[in-house]
């Protein structure tokens, strides 16, 4: 009858429906960014953008959205971007001297480049349930997420040159040095 039926469909729907093979990439990215975590590359990611662009006023903060903005490449995650990179940048700025206002702003602003640079969950999430090609979304998530990457570098130089107490150059490292990988780096 129509209870067999009912129960039929109820009982095969969340098989069908986890067993998506565009939703098979979300575990995927979970299981990257613990992987990352794990294998703590972010202080040596942090490192190389600081020894990069480090030496410019306000720098650190901006190396904080190169950082971010390269794991959100590989992650696709807020979350676990802000866990791994925000407990050294912090560190790092304040022995710096730079301000906190800047620090944690610039700390909470670049984890959110996660969701926006591919390859993001949100973007498969709502692909899949809008039935939107996420190879589109993917597609527009790239120039908007550097795009925002680049708008967060930028109004932090600003700031800074503004109210230079707000974030101090960094010390400025031989070009062979800042070439140099982190061997965290060579995955």
């Amino acid at each position: 009858g129509f209870g067999g039926t009912l129960a039929n469909v109820v009982s095969a729907q969340p098989y069908s429906i986890a067993s998506t093979y565009v939703l098979v990439a979300i575990p995927l990215f979970v299981m990257m960014g613990w992987f990352i975590a794990e294998a703590n590359i972010s202080p040596d990611l942090f490192s190389a953008a600081h020894k990069w662009i480090g030496r410019v006023r306000g720098g650190m903060a901006m190396a904080v959205v190169v950082a971010c903005a390269f794991l959100a490449a590989v992650i696709g995650s807020a979350i676990v971007a802000a866990a791994t990179v925000t407990p050294i940048a912090l560190t790092e700025m304040r022995k710096y001297g730079y301000n906190d206002k800047l620090s944690t702003g610039v700390c909470a602003a670049a984890a959110n480049l996660g969701p926006l640079i591919p390859p993001s969950i949100i973007f498969i999430i709502y692909g899949f349930i809008t039935e939107t090609s996420i190879a589109h979304l993917f597609t527009a998530g790239i120039g908007s997420g550097i795009l925002m990457a680049l708008m967060f570098i930028v109004i932090t130089y600003v700031w800074c040159v503004i109210d230079p107490s707000m974030g101090p150059a960094g010390p400025r490292y031989p070009i062979r040095e800042a070439i140099r990988m982190p061997a965290g780096l060579y995955i």
